[in-house]
């Protein structure tokens, strides 16, 4: 066989294969279950950055921590209306700082954190039995969140939790990008902390310096970490300490993520982050066994009256991407023109709860909570 021939014959084999390999749009088709309203009192904000749905025997509640009031908002879904309030406070014995995120555990064990990074644990009544300061051993933690894309993880007689940044971002040599620990375990009986085998791969700012900050989920054995602007996906063992494998996140169309060879000064470094993708964040439904990765469009802040740092925090077009047990790409919705709130997104038995309820939609309302409950045709949900 002539040498042309064999090249000939190698290109369509390379080129069969690459076809063959290439992901098709798959647009989801979904129904809305249900359409939940709560009518909010003159002080509670329709805007929150946690959320947590409560599901029991006796029904389903809802969590919120929002803007104002300051504190954590009880709600139930099933008679729409505000049941409980934890009231905090910036002085007394139950003081927290900044809060920026919570877990409910139990009426016994309601995780609050806040800046500087501390998780201060109160009861239902808003008592607090302890606090918590997360100190880094290689680097200084800024702060600690527990939000939806990033919850701590509670087990048994401890919790995880992320701290997914450098803090000297821009002052870090490309070659010290992996020096870094970023996964915690506290041991509560023991009042420890422990900083895990979790670093960034060598080479991480090989093609450019981005922000590292990755969401998580917990399942089983395995915490799962979804980089923000990188598609690599990380599965973490709590037994063994150790990354046991990477994965990566194949959609139908190319995502490229903002990269800089130096640090962006004035506007340039929000207006290419706007121009480029960012992943929000990712959720597992144990229900049903799938994740949902959640993924900001590029936009050009042009097109829009809104601020840059509004744009940079409320991006107007969202998608969706359904992944399997095997982090295989099953299909996609999007929502377009501030839809959907991103930052308020959750699963239960029900299906996905999606906020209705954007504050820059024109459809916008400041008086109620409304969330859609959607379900993918496909999937299999609990009445």
């Amino acid at each position: 066989m002539s040498k042309k021939v064999i090249f000939i014959f190698t290109v369509f084999l390379i080129t069969s294969c690459s076809i063959r390999s290439e992901i098709s749009v798959i647009d989801l088709k979904y129904t809305v279950e249900e359409r939940i309203e709560i009518l909010l009192d003159s002080i509670s904000s329709p805007l929150n950055y946690r959320v947590q749905l409560l599901e029991t025997d006796s029904g389903r509640v809802l969590a919120t921590m929002g803007r104002f009031p300051f504190g954590i908002n009880f709600y139930n879904l099933e008679t729409k209306s505000k049941i409980h309030q934890i009231y905090l406070s910036s002085d007394g014995i139950d003081k927290v700082g900044v809060s920026n995120g919570f877990h409910f555990h139990s009426n016994d064990s309601i995780f609050i954190t806040s800046v500087p990074a501390t998780i201060s644990i109160f009861d239902i009544n808003g008592k607090k039995s302890k606090d918590i300061k997360i100190e880094g051993t290689d680097q200084y933690v800024q702060t600690i969140s527990s939000k939806n894309y990033r919850p701590l993880i509670i087990e048994q007689k401890s919790f995880y939790g992320a701290y997914p940044f450098i803090t000297k971002h821009w002052e870090t040599a490309l070659k010290d990008v992996s020096k870094f620990k970023h996964l915690f375990k506290y041991n509560l009986e023991k009042s420890d902390i422990k900083w895990l085998n979790y670093s960034l791969p060598e080479g991480f700012w090989d093609q450019g310096i981005f922000s590292p900050e990755f969401s998580y989920v917990s399942k089983g054995d395995s915490i799962i970490t979804f980089f923000s602007r990188d598609l690599r996906l990380n599965v973490f063992s709590k037994s063994q300490n150790k990354i046991i494998d990477t994965k990566e996140l194949k959609t139908p169309n190319r995502i490229e993520f903002a990269k800089f060879k130096d640090r962006p000064y004035g506007d340039e470094g929000v207006i290419k982050e706007l121009e480029n993708g960012v992943i929000k964040g990712a959720l597992y439904d144990n229900f049903r066994d799938v994740y949902y990765v959640i993924y900001e469009l590029p936009i050009n802040p042009e097109l829009y009256s809104l601020s840059l740092l509004q744009l940079y925090t409320n991006r107007p077009e969202f998608k969706i991407f359904l992944l399997d047990s095997n982090f295989d790409y099953q299909g996609e919705i999007l929502f377009k023109g501030f839809a959907a709130n991103p930052n308020e997104i959750f699963f239960g038995k029900k299906g996905l709860y999606i906020s209705s309820n954007h504050q820059y939609n024109q459809n916008f309302n400041e008086n109620y909570l409304i969330y859609d409950i959607i379900r993918f045709e496909g999937l299999n949900y609990e009445d």
